[in-house]
This record gives C-alpha cells, structure tokens and sequence, in this order.
C-alpha cells in the first residue's frame, strides 16, 4: 500500500469518527483557554537557556574588551615609566614559560645585599647582561664592577618592563667573586661562581658552583664540582638540560658541558695558547704572536666571555679575533656537543683592509632553529711611536674598519655576507626573526682626539633579512648601545652614557623614539 493510500483510509476514519461523536459547542474555547492557562515558565524554559547563554556570552565579552582596555592602558603607562606593562609573548623566539609572580618577600637571603634605590644595569662578567622574555618579565645583571669594595653583578628580575627590578641572587655566596649567568626563560636561569682568580691560592684546585633556578627564581638550586683550576666566563643553554661553560684556565680556556641542567659537568675540550700554526687538530686555536716577526704572524685566539653558542645539543660554534698579515676570520664549529672543533669557511669581503690587521667575529644569534646572525669586523691595526724622556715608546692603535653581516637560513651550513652602515665599532645588529632588525651604527670621528675614535650616527632597521638597511626617522634618546627587541614595536637597550654608565631606555615604536627608565631595586 502506499504512503497516499494510508493517508486516504486515515482521513476516512477520522471523518467517521468525528461524524460519530458530537462535539462540545466550548470544545475548542477550552482548548485555547487550557494553552494559555499553562505555567509560564514550562512554556519559556528553552527561551530562557538560551538567553542566560547569550547573556553568559556577553558578561564574558564584556569581561574581555575591560581586561584589554586595562592592559592598553598600563601600556601606555608604563612607556611613560609609571605602571607595568601589559604580559605577552616575544616575536620570532620559542613561547616562553609563564613564571610565577614573586611574593612580597622572598623566602631565600639573597646572597648580595642591594640597596633600593636606582641601579645601573651590566656587567663585565655576563655577556648579555640584560634579556627581556615578555613585554613584562625580563633578567639583568648588575650594578656592574667598579672596584673591590662596591657590590656588582646582582641576579635582578622585573615583572613590570624593567622599571622596576628585585634582588633574586642566589643565597650562599657573597663577596669578591668571579661569575657569570645565563638567562634562558622567564623560569630558568643559571649564575656560575667561583673565587676570584686573585685571590685564589696558586696550586690548589678551584670549585666551580652552580645555581640554578626552574621557577623565576623563587628558590635556587646548587651542585659543585672541581677543576685544577679556572674561573667561569660564559654559560650557554639550548634547553633546561643541556647547557656548556667556558672557563678561563691556566695558558687557555676550557668547555664544560652538562646534560641535566647544570648537576653534572664534563670537560668537552681545553685549548692552551701555542705558538702561531701549532694548534692540535680539533681543538680550538689559542696562538700568540711573539717575536722579531710578530707583525708577520698570524694571532688568534677565542673570546673568553662571549665564545660559544649552541644551536642544539651537538651543534654549536665559537667566535674570536685573528691578527696578523692576513684577514682570517675566527669561526669554528663543532657537531660532537664541543668534544672536537673545525674550521668554517665564510663568504669574502669585497673591502679586505690592509694590513697588519685585526678581524673579529660574534657568535651566532639564532632566532629559529634555521635562522641566526652574527657580524664581523675588519679593522687596521696602526703604529705610532712617542719620544719620552728620549726614549721612543710605541704602540698599537685599532682602526675600526668595514662591518660585515652574516645570515643563515639552513641551520648554520650556509652563510651570506652583507656589509653593515658605518663603522666596526663592536654594536651588533639584532633580530627577532629571519626578516626584521636594528642596527646603531657609528662612524669616525672628523676630530677624534686618539686614533680610530668612533661616535654614534644612526640607528636602522632591515626589513629584509639585512640585505638593505634604512635610516628610522628619529632615534631621539638613544645613543648606542645593547638592543633586546621582542616584536617589530617594543624593544630595550643599554645605551652608552658619557661617564661610563648604562642607561636602561625602552621603545614602544619600532626604535623611532625611546624613554629612560630610570631603573630602581625595589623589595
């Protein structure tokens, strides 16, 4: 049968039953009357859910725009050095942890006693002493040395843009020591310690201490171990476990590594100084230059403070300068985690200067496990000789020559070359990804008062990976110095002051303006 028959038959007994019982003449008043006289609510209840859930909707929207227009707010505020700025997370590097936010009081003595007050940035041990995470959280070292007597290189946080910082160092060491820190994230960090190299008895083994901290430096952790002497001079982690140190040793230095987050730590190579061309295979090259032909020698030795840098647990590079007869960059890398180092070839320069001169190399800053920079600089080296008390006294000047700019984007197999604006004076340009950069970039000065003195010109910005540079409009406030961008917009630096001083200054317009800090210890 089908679906129109069945519908016929039911409409034919409908029609029947209908024609068989009689109808109520109210029948259908009560009907209608029966449907109005139904409990509101039951009637409504779909209509309510539904608008508690649009109203749900709109309280949290509502919660969300207020939340934004607080954050905006302190933004604004704190470029003007009042409130804190708003959390986020840097451009073109790995998302941070969250840390946790630092009680009133810590429930550690920090190991250095500073005073509240304002506080100079920096650091003669820590290369960089000064890393920003978030727009909010950041670490620094400092005040940095002047002499014995005055405290230097604190362990320092900020939760508010760097306006403000706290005392975190960590306990159970204090005094006239040699150290150096590393800042990975907002929740780790490591400072390496031992007793100054002037005060450390000759002859006897040193120990080597090592904090580190996983939580923002709400506690510290501690491990120790021995060496037959030597004093740290760089960290570099790529993770919370696998990390290196670099020791000044006795006629050299050596590489420390470690693969549990700083508990344990091996030797991986030790390079001494030797005479020029006498390097052992795989080691890293510590020559000097002595003798009636020095000027004829080739000099090279690695950067104590700012030598290596990893790009994964195996991976990894050294930077140094060359002097002597020829322009010979020093780049060397390994693939064994630092054990054995080799030579890398890098494009030429189309300005080779004449020598004797000096060529000096950066380590590599990655910003991607594909992409980093480093820079390098050709510099004159010249001779003037004095007569004094009718002997002739000579010396060495360092004319800062042509910078170089040196990009990868494969891991570090391959390197193009650019030429930087202005002078070699020691700036290094800075990234937040493969594309977007600053560099402040000096020049000679037209009336120096001793050979090779440079000023600061002009600060600028690639937004092509360094191929071109261009002039910002203005660069009011900032002179030079350590830039630390997070995004195309907010950025930091240390900039040079007269009298030998760092000045903390932060941008929120891409480098185009900056506004001092005027740091203070607080807590």
């Amino acid at each position: 049968m089908s679906r129109k028959d069945v519908e016929a038959r039911l409409r034919r007994q409908a029609q029947d039953f209908d024609d068989k019982v009689p109808k109520r003449p109210d029948f259908e008043r009560r009907v209608v009357a029966r449907a109005y006289a139904r409990p509101r609510a039951a009637r409504k209840r779909p209509v309510i859910i539904r608008d508690l859930a649009l109203a749900g909707l709109v309280v949290l929207l509502i919660g969300s725009l207020g939340f934004g227009v607080m954050q905006l707010r302190n933004l604004r505020q704190a470029t003007a050095v009042k409130t804190p700025l708003p959390s986020g997370s840097p451009s073109g590097s790995p998302t941070p942890t969250a840390a946790p936010t630092l009680g009133p009081t810590l429930s550690y003595t920090p190991g250095l006693r500073v005073p509240a007050g304002p506080i100079e940035l920096g650091s003669v041990y820590t290369d960089p002493a000064f890393k920003m995470m978030t727009p909010l959280r950041g670490w620094a070292a400092g005040p940095p040395s002047k002499d014995r007597a005055q405290v230097h290189d604190a362990t320092l946080v900020t939760e508010d843009a760097g306006a403000h910082w706290r005392n975190v160092t960590p306990p159970g060491f204090s005094g006239w020591t040699d150290r150096t820190m590393f800042f990975l994230d907002v929740t780790h960090a490591w400072v390496a310690v031992t007793p100054h190299v002037v005060a450390h008895p000759a002859a006897t083994p040193a120990t080597i201490t090592v904090f580190h901290t996983s939580d923002g430096a709400q506690s510290w952790q501690s491990s120790t171990f021995q060496v037959a002497d030597g004093s740290p001079s760089q960290l570099d982690f790529v993770d919370p476990e696998h990390g290196w140190m670099v020791l000044q040793v006795d006629n050299g230095v050596a590489i420390y590594r470690t693969s549990d987050g700083g508990l344990h730590w091996e030797q991986a190579s030790v390079s001494h100084y030797t005479a020029p061309n006498a390097t052992a295979p795989g080691a890293l090259p510590m020559s000097n230059a002595f003798g009636t032909n020095q000027a004829n020698q080739l000099a090279c030795e690695m950067y104590p403070f700012a030598a290596i840098t990893f790009r994964d647990a195996s991976t990894g590079w050294a930077a140094g300068r060359c002097t002597g007869p020829a322009a010979t960059v020093y780049f060397y890398v390994t693939h064994d985690a630092g054990s054995t180092w080799r030579a890398q070839s890098l494009p030429g320069s189309p300005d080779i200067p004449a020598c004797p001169c000096s060529v000096s190399s950066t380590d590599p800053v990655f910003t991607s496990s594909r992409d980093a920079t480093m820079s390098v600089s050709l510099d004159t080296e010249k001779t003037t000789c004095q007569l004094q008390n009718g002997v002739s006294a000579c010396g060495s000047e360092t004319i800062p020559g042509t910078a170089l700019f040196y990009a990868t984007h494969d891991g570090g197999k391959t390197w193009a070359s650019h030429v930087l604006p202005g002078v070699a004076t020691g700036g290094d340009p800075t990234f937040i990804d493969a594309r977007t950069g600053w560099y402040g970039a000096s020049i000679l000065k037209a009336a120096p008062s001793f050979p090779g003195e440079a000023t600061f010109d002009k600060l600028y910005v690639t937004h092509d990976g360094g191929a071109s540079w261009s002039p910002l409009g203005t660069s009011s406030g900032f002179m030079g110095g350590r830039m630390d961008f997070i995004s195309s917009s907010v950025g930091w630096a240390l900039s040079s002051l007269a009298d030998l001083q760092f000045a903390l200054l932060m941008t929120t317009d891409g480098g185009r303006s900056w506004q001092p800090l005027n740091a203070v210890v607080v807590g």
